[in-house]
């Protein structure tokens, strides 16, 4: 690995300097490894401070009113990085010039600062190699010379420019790794001195801006590697000096922004490494220094801002790595922390959240008369962005509270706090969803797909509803739907349930599985009158997304009112005070995704001991990733019965191979399995079309295609038949939502990164025909239930078959459906054969690019 340092020294009379001259200009003994001092100054003891490799050290220094501010310090002397290859050396004389050098292999930075009065000369020098920046800041008084040195990647060169009037240096520094120019501009103007700093590795531009009025030096600095750009701005008056730094490393952005006056020095300090932004903002008055610093390792944000007034200097300091971060309060295993300070008259506070994994940390603050705030959001894993906001200046930010502010977040947050409380759908309401849809009831029992049934003792099925002998409250809940009589796998699995057996239930899509489980465990709890104990369910159903179990928790209520069982529901961004509040007011049937459910019971707020009944609904999708550990540590943790004590349940419309082992760990030995003759789950109600578009032509033949649907409808004086929109990712959903309304189609989007709040109202909306389209990610593949929904579009195909199955089982549940699906052979080829035999087998014609 090839290091060249970068080195500058201002020259009085300005000009520049070139490199053999500069060297003629040095001490003998600058940038040696000795911790020698000059005789004028006080002598200083290095402070060994220990770094980890996604962290970055920052020091700066501030002689306003000969107040210093000292980052990472040990008693009054300057505290500098000592780690291996690293040295640093400081003299400060009237007239004099200075070298401070530092120097680091294999990712660490090296940072020095230096300050003096009167005309002299500052170098700091930071050096780094494999990418790691070094960063100083400094400020000072009366025709000073500032440098502000960063150098990066792979051991490329620095480069250093001076010029100066009036006994004013400063330095123009650009500098970028893997091939990347640097560039630098300077002007002054009165002793002024600027650096506009931007440079670029392996991907994006850098940009900074300045303006400034007599004498002012600033520097913005925005760098950007592997990725995107980052940014500063600022504006000031009068001798102020500021640094705005923004950085990212293989992701996203990071930004900072400051506003000052009269004299002061702020550096706004935001990076990120692996695809996570760290932000920074800062307000002071009156020759005050402030350092706000946010560093991340891995993709976790540490976060820090500070407020301050008349001459006095701060740090404010949060890291994290690997997704542990400690600050103001702080948890481990990547929970956030969040500490709030309140003050007033020349306040400063930081409201702090960090996050690991993914977990969104945020603050929020109030106060008053020259007061500064930070408000943040920050989340993990996938760089997405994030946000903050500051008044200053005798502002004051009372409405702004935590959830307000979440409540004006960008959607692409990746994760945000549980603020939301779900307003249910009364049951009038889903009753009525069935009425419209009575019709189709008796027509669709007579199309169902055959079952077979194995292991069971004996074969049982009820035809019809009185064979069941339900209790008679849930015998009229049953009429009121509209119900004629059970679906095959209703009235083959309830028999088995009841009788005690565990199940392993596989039917196509729409065929009535939510009712096969719910009915015999609502009749159980009626006739067995149980012992009801506080927060202790006695059926719990786990569901793999949100609107799954919302819509589980639906079915639940709607068949037991006026029973006397009780119905809740517990999954993520539901306000967990509320969500308490709803589990205590009774929860015999509780509806749950795993990850909210484990967090309840490790916190004593849910607990198993009453458990009588174990259902996971689609269950194939629950065995992925690490859904199976979190479901095997709630059974664990939460004090639930043995397995042979409950009645333990597996339902999907499709079960891959590999499946067997898990459910034969869940389930008892002597399991009933109820699968359909037909095991591929695709439902034989639904039309195909298969069309041939490329990737680039998707968006607007999708958009065509329902413009065309439009026009024809509206000569019939009817709506656009109501469709759902299959997209791969996140940021798609969005941007074709928004091209469709541009171009007259009414449409929403729905995805993982939109707080429940607005997912719910999306589908809500979509059910109640506000809406004709809804443009979704998988979240809404599996198990959701919209009465009504005539056509699914798969604009991008998903990489699984299985996958395909349930996005086009959407449709077709009570009557005949229609999907039209976009084949890219570029991008779809593996999915070819199983195209090929879906077709056939609903005796469809096979077009011929699938040959």
């Amino acid at each position: 690995m090839s290091r060249r340092g970068g080195f500058s020294t201002p020259q009085s009379g300005g000009g520049f300097m070139n490199f053999q001259s500069f060297v003629k200009t040095l001490p003998t003994d600058v940038g040696k490894t000795s911790n020698s001092v000059d005789s004028n100054n006080e002598p200083f003891e290095k402070n060994p401070t220990t770094f980890d490799d996604s962290q970055q050290n920052l020091s700066s220094h501030n002689n306003d009113n000969n107040k210093e501010n000292n980052f990472n310090s040990t008693g009054g002397n300057d505290g500098y990085s000592n780690t291996k290859d690293e040295a640093f050396n400081e003299s400060c004389s009237r007239s004099s010039e200075q070298t401070t050098f530092g120097n680091a292999g294999r990712g660490r930075g090296g940072f020095g600062s230096s300050n003096s009065e009167e005309s002299s000369g500052h170098v700091n020098f930071g050096n780094s190699g494999r990418g790691r920046g070094g960063f100083g800041s400094y400020n000072n008084e009366e025709s000073s010379g500032h440098v502000n040195f960063g150098n990066s990647g792979r051991g490329r060169g620095g480069f250093g420019s001076s010029n100066s009037e009036e006994a004013s240096g400063h330095v123009n520094y650009g500098n970028s790794g893997r091939g990347r120019g640097g560039f630098g501009s300077y002007n002054n103007e009165e002793s002024s001195g600027h650096v506009n700093y931007g440079s670029s590795g392996r991907g994006r531009g850098g940009f900074g801006s300045s303006n400034s009025e007599e004498s002012p030096g600033h520097v913005n600095y925005g760098n950007s590697g592997r990725g995107r750009g980052g940014f500063g701005s600022y504006n000031n008056e009068e001798p102020s000096g500021h640094v705005n730094y923004g950085n990212s490393s293989r992701g996203r952005g990071g930004f900072g922004s400051s506003n000052s006056e009269e004299s002061s020095g702020h550096v706004n300090y935001g990076n990120s490494g692996r695809g996570r932004g760290g932000f920074g903002s800062s307000n002071s008055e009156e020759s005050s220094g402030h350092v706000n610093y946010g560093s991340s390792g891995r993709g976790r944000g540490g976060f820090g801002s500070h407020n301050n007034d008349e001459s006095s200097g701060h740090r404010n300091y949060g890291n994290s790595g690997r997704g542990r971060g400690g600050f103001g309060s702080s948890n481990s295993r990547g929970r956030g922390g969040f500490g709030s300070y309140n003050n007033e008259e020349s306040s400063g506070y930081a409201n702090y959240g960090n996050s690991g994994r993914g977990r969104g940390g945020f603050g929020s603050n109030n106060n008053e008369e020259s007061s500064g705030h930070v408000n943040f959001g920050n989340s993990g894993r996938g760089g997405r962005g994030s946000f903050n906001n500051y008044t200053a200046g005798g502002g004051n930010n009372d409405s702004q509270d935590m959830e307000g502010f979440l409540d004006g977040m960008n959607s692409t947050s990746r994760r945000q706090i549980a603020s939301h409380v779900p307003v249910d759908r009364s049951v009038d309401v889903l009753l009525e969803e069935d009425k419209r849809n009575n019709v189709y009831y008796s027509q669709v029992v007579d199309q169902d797909d055959e079952v077979n049934v194995q292991g069971a003792e004996y074969l049982l099925k009820f035809d019809n509803w009185n064979e069941c002998e339900f209790a008679k409250s849930l015998m009229d809940n049953i009429r009121l739907t509209g119900y004629v009589k059970p679906r095959n796998i209703q009235a083959y699995t309830m028999p088995q349930i009841l009788n005690g057996y565990d199940v392993k239930g596989q039917a196509e899509t729409g065929s009535g599985k939510t009712a096969a489980f719910l009915l015999p465990i609502i009749n159980d709890i009626i006739e067995n009158n149980y012992e009801r104990k506080p927060m202790s369910p006695i059926a719990i159903i786990i569901s793999p997304t949100r609107e799954l179990a919302l819509q589980t928790h639906e079915q639940a209520r709607k068949f037991a009112a006026n029973t006397g069982v009780t119905a809740a529901k517990c999954y993520g961004q539901y306000k967990i005070t509320e969500n308490i509040a709803e589990i205590l007011r009774g929860c015999d049937i509780l509806s749950s995704t795993p990850g909210r459910l484990k967090s309840f019971i490790e916190n004593g707020d849910i607990s198993l001991q009453c458990l009588k009944f174990f259902v996971l609904d689609e269950a194939d999708e629950l065995f992925n990733g690490s859904f199976v550990d979190t479901i095997r540590e709630c059974l664990m943790v939460g004090s639930a019965p043995p397995k042979d004590k409950r009645i333990n349940m597996l339902f999907s419309a499709t079960f891959p191979s590999g499946v067997e082992a898990l459910a034969s760990e869940l389930l008892n030995k002597n399991y009933v399995t109820i699968v359909n003759k037909c095991t591929n789950g695709a439902n034989r109600k639904v039309v195909h079309t298969i069309l041939h578009v490329n990737g680039y032509e998707k968006n607007t033949r999708v958009c065509n295609m329902l413009l065309e649907e439009k026009k024809e409808f509206e000569a019939k004086n009817q709506p656009l038949r109501r469709t759902l929109v299959f997209v791969s990712r996140k940021q798609q959903a969005d941007m074709l939502s928004l091209y469709l309304c541009e171009n007259g189609v009414k449409a929403l989007s729905l995805n993982g990164d939109r707080p429940q709040k607005l997912r719910e109202e999306a589908l809500n909306d979509f059910r109640a025909h506000k809406i004709t389209v809804l443009v979704t990610t998988d979240v809404c593949a599996r198990g959701i239930d919209i009465k009504e929904l005539d056509h699914v579009i798969n604009v991008d195909l998903p990489k699984e078959f299985v996958t395909f199955v349930h996005r086009v089982g959407r449709t077709g549940r009570l009557c005949r459906g229609y999907a039209t699906s976009f084949y890219d052979p570029n991008k779809d080829y593996e999915l070819k054969e199983s195209l090929v035999n879906l077709l056939r087998l609903n005796g469809e014609d096979v077009p011929d690019f699938l040959y």
